[in-house]
């Protein structure tokens, strides 16, 4: 038997890192049953509630999640500055009217817990859900075993991500996608750019396999190609630092399957969508390269006027890339804010 039937654990979680995994986690063993509560107001634009709730969700199924916004309750969801007693009143209506149900303890790591807990056993005695006190259970108050707090996080995120979960964080990585024609240094920016910025890239998965089959690629490839090229975009990104970089997309992967087979399979097509925070499209304006494997530069002005289509008829934005090696790479850093 658990030492709690049920127990609650209130947080921003914005973002929720391993301070906060501890504490969920205690819970977890010795609860039968555990109510996440995050709210916060205002909110932060880069962690907001539906991300919140994806990395509770995905690290605590077996908690029951609930993540407010001003859309998501019918309670004006209190400023973060106003008093306890305020805070602590809505927590108790929120749980009252969502959970209803007796709740033995309340988890935190901070010195407000005790009147915490004391403030909802009087308002869930008063409601007569129960007649005992709720226990306040403090975990690392000291911040000794998990030196971090979500304040001091936001202010240097990406240095000091090893306070928080790898899914938490890769979800926090930023994907910068580079699309062109054959031969506009699509490649090359993203090993450069990654090395630069010392984080990843996602290499062209489709040219490997070309190679690999000598220039023949049946039609039921190219689906293929693009889930290995997600696969690497995916690998890329948990091991990225703030950003990866990818030099194709599956919207690729169907320009070819059109020019090469006339059709495109329906499944490619939805991948094909796949979208990345940051788009930029490489200009076919020097001399293409052969290399033996690209076509010539007709094809290569078509396939360039492809993606200008396309990218208009999606509404997708996109910082276009032309000039030198250098000077691509300047409007890059630019636009992420690198320089």
């Amino acid at each position: 038997m658990k030492r709690f039937k049920r127990s609650l654990i209130v947080g921003k979680f914005a973002p929720l890192h391993l301070g906060h995994d501890l504490v969920i986690r205690q819970a977890i063993i010795e609860c039968e049953e555990l109510v996440l509560l995050s709210y916060t107001r205002p909110e932060f634009s880069e962690f907001p509630p539906r991300l919140r709730e994806s990395w509770l969700k995905a690290l605590y199924p077996s908690a029951t999640t609930i993540v407010l916004d001003s859309s998501r309750s019918t309670l004006a969801v209190p400023e973060n500055s106003v008093d306890d007693e305020t805070h602590r009143n809505f927590v108790a209506d929120i749980y009252l009217a969502q959970v209803g149900m007796p709740l033995d303890a309340i988890y935190t790591s901070e010195c407000y817990g005790d009147g915490f807990a004391a403030r909802m056993s009087a308002r869930l005695q008063g409601a007569g859900i129960q007649s005992y006190a709720i226990q306040h259970v403090n975990v690392d108050q000291a911040r000794i075993r998990v030196p971090i707090s979500g304040t001091a996080l936001r202010k240097s995120l990406h240095d000091q991500k090893s306070f928080l979960p790898k899914l938490v964080y890769s979800s926090l990585v930023k994907s910068v996608c580079f699309l062109g024609a054959e031969s506009t240094g699509k490649s090359t920016l993203s090993e450069c750019l990654a090395k630069q910025l010392g984080t990843t890239f996602a290499d062209e998965y489709g040219r490997t396999l070309w190679v690999e089959r000598g220039g023949k690629l049946d039609f039921e490839d190219y689906l293929v190609i693009a889930h290995e090229q997600i696969k690497k975009e995916n690998e890329a990104r948990s091991l990225a630092h703030k950003f990866f970089f990818a030099d194709t997309s599956p919207l690729t992967t169907q320009f070819y399957s059109e020019a090469y087979n006339g059709k495109v399979d329906p499944e490619l097509l939805k991948l094909s969508h796949r979208s990345y925070d940051y788009v930029f499209l490489s200009y076919p304006d020097f001399p293409l390269v052969q290399d033996g494997t690209r076509a010539d530069d007709e094809f290569r002005r078509a396939q360039h006027e492809w993606y200008l289509r396309v990218l208009a008829d999606r509404g997708i934005v996109y910082t276009p890339l032309t000039g030198s090696l250098e000077n691509r790479i300047g409007v890059v850093l630019r636009v992420l804010g690198e320089i």
